[in-house]
């Protein structure tokens, strides 16, 4: 479920683009919920302080007369508080909407309100179609955002690990579980090897029948031994058909870096 919030100055403006979102959300099925609409940034900060913690689109005039901040800044107050936050900007001067992009703000869409949008009992075609590329562009992120997770199983907790920070996989053969051993921790988990590797990307490699390590966390090779030598110093050996992978991997991953 997305949270959506508005913080626009204007009471009608304001209570007419909540309507036109409730409308798009129900005709488009969108699994979306228009939360709050506030005319003061400070009330909307203090809505967030019971917030759900759940993906939230906020949608804020840039200008708030006489509000103590303006849009740029309750943005960034915002980001403070709310970790995954979207943010579409709006403004009835179309001078205005190229700041947006100006700042060093993350921003979905800046929507330049214009009369016809308050005027029409329906939704204008050109700003349904502009709504639309809104809620896309927040699925595409969202999609992003979830491929750089690994959500595992231990034991009665379920733990969300960042899989940048995975160095390798391996399974524990007496205990039939599979350790994951992290940047700063170590995991246990009774899902398997394969079902860990179908859902990581193509930066992980088996090095034998036990183990996945991340290329990018490799510090050294010995291809006369046989192992790699990882980011937390540990040692771990190479079966003989995987080491020609292992090394071009390793390989094409250093001039990527280069």
């Amino acid at each position: 479920m997305l949270n959506i919030y508005f913080c626009e100055d204007d009471q009608k403006q304001l209570a007419r683009l909540v309507q036109l979102l409730e409308q798009y959300i129900q005709s488009t099925n969108q699994d979306a919920e228009v939360k709050q609409g506030r005319t003061r940034p400070k009330q909307l900060l203090e809505d967030l302080k019971v917030h759900e913690n759940r993906p939230s689109l906020f949608f804020i005039d840039i200008q708030l007369e006489g509000c103590g901040m303006d849009g740029f800044q309750l943005a960034k107050e915002i980001r403070k508080k709310v970790p995954e936050s979207y943010l579409v900007f709006l403004t009835s001067k179309e001078e205005l909407a190229y700041k947006v992009f100006e700042n060093e703000i993350d921003v979905l869409d800046c929507i330049v309100k214009r009369p016809k949008f308050f005027l029409c009992s329906d939704i204008d075609e050109k700003l349904w179609t502009r709504l639309g590329r809104i809620f896309e562009k927040i699925e595409k992120k969202r999609t992003e955002k979830n491929a750089s997770k690994l959500v595992v199983e231990c034991g009665r907790r379920i733990v969300e690990i960042e899989v940048k920070d995975i160095i390798y996989i391996q399974a524990l053969k007496t205990e039939r579980q599979t350790e994951i051993g992290c940047v700063n921790r170590r995991l246990t988990t009774r899902q398997s090897l394969k079902s860990l590797y179908a859902q990581l990307g193509e930066g992980f490699l088996y090095v034998n029948k036990s183990c996945l390590i991340q290329i990018d966390k490799v510090q050294e090779i010995d291809r006369n031994d046989r192992y790699v030598i990882l980011q937390n110093e540990q040692q771990v050996e190479v079966a003989f058909r995987e080491m020609k992978n292992v090394v071009e991997k390793f390989k094409n991953h250093s001039k990527r870096k280069g």
